[in-house]
């Protein structure tokens, strides 16, 4: 991860981005020290260091300053953004409340207002309506696909989205990490069809966008595929753009892999998940496998690079160029 990478991951302005890297040297040492190396008082340097203090990437106990690596950094920065996805998943709930008992009282309007654009559809009708959408519009598409790969309609979708890439379209994807052990070939197949594909450690519910004014979303948040609801309102489909948006800059880009060489991608993943310092358990619970698999995996792992811990193992797969 390159440093104007971390900037844009974690969100910080150039000079707090560049703090950030002056400071990472100093872990350890204490406070004025710090402010010594840096040729400012102690006064300023904690100023300067509040940003990161307020994200978690940075303290000082008892005068000693700690800051994490970026890799550290950017785990606790998602895991700091994972509640919001809850608290968004839940605004949505609300929202899809509000939208049944629109459908069921669909001639009212507020204070003279026009009546709201949606409707529930169950069954086949979901997909029928996002081929219909993506061929006739000239606009954006954004998805949010938690386990598509398993659903009967994976090659309509595939087929329709290859299209408005090929129109030159943008087609944006957000999947789950465990997909690039559940769904490796169709991750291939998509992104070399022109879908551009980021990662999130988890994706709790389905959503599709096309253009301004269109999306469908599940009655309730999550994974059902029973009934969606649907959306023709751009005042509605906006803050949902908005939610895409914030959920997209906070994924991470698919990493570029050979095809055939799945033992390399896989251990990177495993690397990475390590220098975030995550448990076992959270590990295979991110990656879709199971613990003793984890556990036998970093054995060998930690054997390959000659290291005895856990830390000497990240810090040798970074010498070597693994992560």
């Amino acid at each position: 991860m390159s440093n104007g990478q971390i900037g844009s991951s974690l969100g910080l302005t150039e000079e707090t981005e560049r703090f950030y890297r002056e400071v990472m040297g100093a872990d350890g040492s204490r406070v004025e020290q710090a402010a010594a190396l840096l040729l400012i008082t102690v006064e300023e340097f904690e100023e300067k260091l509040q940003p990161l203090v307020d994200m978690g990437v940075s303290k000082i106990t008892d005068g000693v300053l700690s800051v994490l690596p970026p890799r550290q950094a950017v785990g606790v920065y998602l895991e700091r953004h994972a509640a919001a996805m809850v608290d968004s998943a839940k605004l949505i709930a609300r929202a899809t409340s509000a939208l049944r008992y629109v459908e069921d009282q669909p001639s009212r309007a507020i204070a003279g207002g026009e009546v709201l654009k949606a409707e529930v559809v169950t069954g086949a009708a979901p997909v029928e309506l996002m081929e219909a959408w993506i061929a006739e519009s000239a606009g954006e598409v954004m998805l949010m696909r938690p386990d598509q790969w398993r659903l009967p309609s994976e090659p309509t979708m595939a087929a329709a989205s290859s299209r408005a890439a090929a129109q030159g379209r943008r087609v944006r994807a957000i999947y789950p990490v465990r997909a690039l052990h559940q769904a490796r070939s169709t991750l291939l197949d998509r992104a070399a069809a022109g879908e551009e594909i980021r990662l999130l450690p988890e994706v709790r519910s389905r959503l599709a966008i096309v253009g301004d004014d269109r999306a469908l979303i599940p009655e309730q948040p999550g994974l059902t595929n029973v009934r969606a609801i649907v959306l023709r309102d751009a005042a509605i489909v906006a803050p949902l753009r908005l939610y895409y948006e914030e959920l997209w800059n906070q994924a991470v880009a698919l990493p570029v892999f050979d095809a055939h060489d799945v033992r390399q991608d896989a251990r990177r993943l495993l690397l990475s998940q390590m220098a975030d310092g995550a448990r076992d358990e959270q590990i295979a619970r991110t990656l879709g496998i199971g613990l003793r698999t984890v556990r036998r995996r970093i054995a060998s792992l930690m054997e390959e690079l000659g290291a005895e811990t856990r830390f000497q193992a990240g810090v040798e797969a970074v010498r070597r160029g693994w992560i």
